[in-house]
């Protein structure tokens, strides 16, 4: 016989009497309610989380931050629309909250929110590691900072490939390895290329590999990068240096997810996620031909 849904737990914190109307409705739609105040919240695990935000918080943020930050899950800010207008109130809500709500509840608008939000936390747990920021790569405090190491929380547990774009010596590497670190694939191999450091005539066999023969010099089989970092991560650092051609046969590997070695015929899969890396603007670059 099949078994019934788990219910999705929603814990609203430090709610107020529109929050207390609106648990009726959400709980006929499947959501298991709690409620308690802010200093409790972390005894209460929930899916998704919902604060109704007041004054007091923004003047004691830390509380706030410290219970986001440990609950490990999505929370959606409740809020007047004299608040949101409000410089304060806005930045601190897109800085850390998954979305808001402004009151008084549509109750419609207010679940198709929560189910965005659910469907975000459960993608974000599927091995997605927990990071302790003390021991982070990515040092610092700034808003800049705070915000790349949330959206690299977001993209590591999915398996897109990403371009990462800053100038040389910005760290780019360093974020393709956070990327790595803090998805499924961590504990298998992280194999970096440097596109630009390689000479042309030998960054397809670099890549791809060759056979016994595929050129002179070629005395013996060589497995390439790719295939080298089968099942973890393969980070190619200035792939605006990669020629035409060669970015041709990547494309063709992206989509078929299997290589030829240079003088082989037998295709080879293969199960990388890709990241990239360019100090150039690609799309400028496109566009001056």
């Amino acid at each position: 016989m099949q078994q019934p849904a788990a219910q999705r737990r929603l814990l609203i914190v430090d709610p107020c009497d529109d929050c207390h109307r609106l648990l009726p409705g959400l709980r006929n739609a499947g959501w298991d309610v709690d409620s308690c105040v802010l200093g409790a919240a972390l005894d209460h695990p929930c899916d998704v989380g919902l604060l109704r935000l007041q004054a007091a918080h923004l003047r004691h943020p830390d509380a706030v931050k410290d219970m986001i930050k440990r609950s490990n899950t999505e929370w959606i800010a409740v809020l007047s629309a004299e608040q949101l207008r409000m410089p304060a109130f806005g930045d601190f809500v897109c800085e850390w909250f998954f979305d808001f709500h402004t009151l008084p509840f549509d109750v419609s608008r207010v679940q198709v929110t929560l189910g965005r939000a659910f469907g975000m936390a459960r993608l974000r747990g599927k091995g997605a590691v927990k990071v302790d920021e003390a021991t982070h790569e990515l040092l610092g405090e700034s808003r800049p900072i705070r915000e790349l190491r949330k959206l690299l929380g977001k993209l590591a547990p999915t398996e897109s490939p990403v371009l990462i774009r800053g100038e040389s010596g910005t760290g780019k590497e360093l974020v393709a390895r956070t990327l790595h670190r803090q998805s499924q694939r961590s504990e298998q191999p992280f194999i970096a290329i440097n596109c630009g450091a390689i000479p042309e005539h030998l960054i397809q066999s670099e890549l791809f590999g060759h056979e016994k023969g595929a050129f002179t010099g070629a005395h013996q089989r060589k497995s390439g990068r790719i295939e080298a970092a089968h099942g973890g991560t393969l980070f190619l650092d200035e792939i605006g240096d990669l020629p035409l051609e060669l970015q041709a046969n990547l494309l063709r590997f992206l989509q078929e997810k299997h290589i030829e070695r240079v003088g082989g015929s037998q295709p080879i899969p293969v199960d990388v996620r890709v990241l990239a890396a360019t100090h150039v603007d690609l799309e400028r670059a496109i566009e001056q031909g």
